[in-house]
């Protein structure tokens, strides 16, 4: 049954990169104004806009559920007060949680920025040593 699953999803995804392709091809056919250096350069963009909210999920996914929960009331635009009235809880409780909530996204935020510039550091300082 997972198999079947997984086939599924992959046939879906497929399909999606074979209709874009699709449309970046007839886009290009056409030039509409663009030229495909505009095109490349947007696709790079949105790639990176992607990759950028996927670490931001992941960071926000380590969270505890409580945090998580506040996180996501704050996001949909929820005042403090409109969220202590929600969850039924103070102010004080709201505001002390996402503020350990942010800061708890900013430090790993920090930790994996900083991992990842000694892992290119390092590789390059290989690359030149060998």
């Amino acid at each position: 049954m997972a198999v079947c699953t997984v086939a599924i999803h992959e046939a879906y995804r497929l399909s999606r990169l074979e209709r874009r392709d699709d449309r970046l091809d007839a886009r290009v056919a056409g030039r509409g104004g663009v030229s495909r250096a505009e095109l490349v350069e947007d696709l790079r963009g949105s790639l990176e806009r992607r990759q950028q909210a996927r670490a931001a999920l992941a960071l926000v996914a380590e969270l505890c559920p409580r945090q998580r929960e506040l996180f996501a009331l704050q996001v949909a635009g929820l005042s403090y007060r409109e969220i202590a009235a929600v969850t039924d809880d103070s102010v004080r409780t709201v505001d002390r949680q996402l503020r350990r909530a942010h800061e708890h996204v900013r430090w790993r935020a920090a930790r994996r920025r900083a991992a990842f510039c000694t892992t290119l550091w390092s590789s390059r300082a290989r690359g030149f040593a060998g």
